[in-house]
């Protein structure tokens, strides 16, 4: 976790741009959940900073590039991708090129947005950045409510289509469960959050929301325990010394595992195997 003193700000330059979609403007966006939306051209000067949304955030990028910030690390934000933040995580959002053009929606935590927003990748692919801009553009320009009605349902149709949850597919639950076969086998090593995430091919919030989904932990959470299940088998069943399984489980203090397990397991090592 980034060490970061998270704070409510915006800091908008003059030469930065942007249009509004809000229920003001647009009402019937209200009754699909969306807060407010815009296009924005951000040149020059740009920070966003969020010490604990009420919404879901999400950023279409239609050119240049941006850069976001999260307590998970922080990543640059290509064109062509959408960019996911879940309600409650704070966020700092700057530019990392003269222009970025983006399309933005902040969404309700309703239970439909939660589920497709919640557990999504920080930052992903889209091909529909320009046909979001598009859309967005007429429901803008256009007066009439009537005539607004094809592009919201074809807006939507986009919003979801981009959001189709990932982390329930059968796929991303497998690949979980070879990564964390991978730790069982190697307890020993020094696992860290870049390794791995290097072994399942996914950004580091991502990997924290995956394994928050199918584990109720973080990802080094659950590598602690891993190592834990596996000293508890061994202080049962083998006579091996308790710095020997703390070795075999990736501590090379026998203090620090001794802390560690006293803290998982209620017991120190010696009063659990005896």
């Amino acid at each position: 976790m980034l060490q970061k003193q998270w704070q409510d700000r915006l800091e908008l330059g003059s030469k930065c741009q942007e249009l509004f979609v809000d229920t003001k403007r647009v009402p019937e966006i209200e009754d699909l959940g969306i807060q407010m939306s815009g296009i924005s051209t951000m040149l020059g000067s740009f920070c966003l900073e969020r010490v604990n949304p009420n919404n879901h955030t999400l950023l279409y990028t239609i050119e240049g590039t941006g850069q976001v910030t999260t307590p998970y690390g922080t990543e640059i934000i290509e064109k062509q991708t959408l960019t996911t933040l879940p309600a409650g995580v704070p966020f700092n959002m700057t530019l990392n090129s003269q222009k970025w053009k983006l399309v933005w929606f902040n969404v309700n935590d309703t239970a439909h947005w939660r589920n497709l927003c919640e557990y999504q990748p920080l930052n992903q692919p889209n091909q529909q950045c320009q046909s979001m801009y598009h859309a967005l553009s007429l429901i803008y320009h256009e007066p009439s409510q009537l005539l607004r009605a094809g592009c919201l349902s074809q807006l939507v149709h986009y919003l979801n289509e981009s959001l189709k949850p990932l982390v329930t597919s059968s796929q991303g639950q497998h690949r979980l469960e070879v990564v964390f076969l991978h730790v069982e086998q190697r307890l020993q090593s020094a696992w860290s959050i870049e390794q791995l995430c290097t072994l399942a091919y996914y950004s580091a919030p991502h990997l924290h929301r995956l394994c928050q989904l199918q584990y109720g932990r973080s990802p080094m959470q659950q590598v602690i325990f891993l190592r834990m299940e596996r000293a508890k088998y061994l202080l049962r069943h083998s006579d091996f010394s308790i710095s020997h399984i703390a070795e075999r489980v990736g501590y090379q203090e026998v203090s620090n595992f001794s802390k560690r397990f006293n803290k998982s397991v209620g017991q120190s090592p010696k009063q659990y195997r005896t």
